[in-house]
């Protein structure tokens, strides 16, 4: 049996998952997502949890258990006036940051 034949679907069915990316990152960008979610648009969603909207999301996947959704591993911050920094204390993860405690815009060596 395949996926579409898993979710009742005939054999040959073809089906399009569309996942909301970088939930979290905004309440703007959560609106939409929540917006989508509801309206089918989206079928999933994944949570930044370091960024500042990150609590908004948390409550509303707790409270929408019929919506699927995951963690997006965040390990960088490309953004230039709008950064985050890790959940741990910087002392247990000081390799991650900057001087200024954020996370580096992209990957170091």
């Amino acid at each position: 049996m395949n996926l579409s034949q898993n979710l009742g679907f005939p054999e040959n069915t073809k089906l399009l998952i569309v996942h909301a990316d970088d939930a979290g990152l905004s309440h703007s960008g959560n609106r939409a997502t929540i917006k989508s979610l509801q309206y089918g648009v989206v079928n999933s969603f994944s949570i930044m949890v370091p960024c500042p909207w990150f609590h908004e999301m948390a409550v509303f996947a707790r409270k929408n258990p019929r919506f699927d959704y995951g963690i997006h591993l965040t390990l960088t911050c490309e953004w230039e006036y709008y950064r985050f920094d890790p959940v741990l204390p910087i002392s247990e993860v000081p390799s991650l940051v900057d001087e200024n405690g954020h996370f580096y815009k992209k990957e170091t060596s």
